[in-house]
C-alpha cells in the first residue's frame, strides 16, 4: 500500500513499474482499484524460483520498502543482488552488513510513516530524473552488490569468520 501510494503520486512517465505478490482476492482488487498511473502493473500471485531469473531480466531496479520496526534482514534484497539487480530498500541489517562499497544500492532511514513515504518518493522520483534514458546504468549497482556478495561470502571467508567465532567459544570442529 507503501508503494502504491509514493508510485501514484510520481511522475513514471518514463517507467513502467511491476507491483508482484499474492494476496486475497479482496485486497489485490482494492489495490488495483487505487491504482491510477497507467504505468503501474499490479500482477497477483506466489513468484516461484524458477519464474525469478526472467522477473530480475526484465527489471533494472527492485524496491523493497520494508517496515523497520518489523524486517532486520532479507532474503530478498540477497537474491536481487545475486540477480545483479539494483535494490532501493529502507534500512535493514542486510544493506548495513555492506555499506562500506559505493554503488550497491540505495536506502533510506526513517522514523515513522509519514517519514517513511516522504523519503521513499524523494529516492524514487531522484532515481528516475537522475536515470532517465539510461536506466541500464542502475545495472552497475546490481553488478557492484553481486560481486561484493561473492566475494565476501566466499566458502573460504565464510568457513574462516564461523571458525573464529567458534574459536571464541573453544570448540573446535576441524582442523586446517
Amino acid at each position: 500500500e507503501l508503494l502504491l501510494a509514493v508510485l501514484n503520486d510520481l511522475d513514471l512517465s518514463s517507467v513502467e513499474v511491476s507491483i508482484y505478490g499474492a494476496g486475497s482476492t479482496d485486497y489485490v482488487q482494492s489495490l488495483k482499484k487505487s491504482c491510477y498511473n497507467k504505468n503501474i502493473s499490479i500482477i497477483d500471485g506466489f513468484v516461484c524460483d524458477s519464474k525469478l531469473p526472467d522477473l530480475y531480466a526484465n527489471h533494472h531496479l527492485v524496491v523493497l520498502p520494508y517496515s523497520i520496526t518489523s524486517v532486520l534482514n532479507s532474503g530478498s534484497v540477497i537474491n536481487a543482488f545475486s540477480y545483479q539487480r539494483a535494490v532501493i530498500s529502507s534500512k535493514i541489517g542486510t544493506l548495513s552488513d555492506i555499506s562500506n562499497i559505493p554503488q550497491k544500492y540505495f536506502d533510506y532511514e526513517y522514523e515513522n510513516q509519514e517519514e517513511h513515504f516522504l523519503k521513499l518518493y524523494k529516492l524514487i522520483d531522484s532515481i528516475i530524473k537522475t536515470y532517465s534514458g539510461r536506466y541500464n546504468d542502475l545495472l552497475l549497482f546490481g553488478k557492484n552488490a553481486n560481486e561484493y556478495i561473492k566475494k565476501e561470502n566466499s566458502l573460504s571467508i565464510v568457513s574462516l569468520k564461523l571458525e573464529k567465532l567458534l574459536s571464541n567459544l573453544d570448540i573446535k570442529f576441524w582442523d586446517h
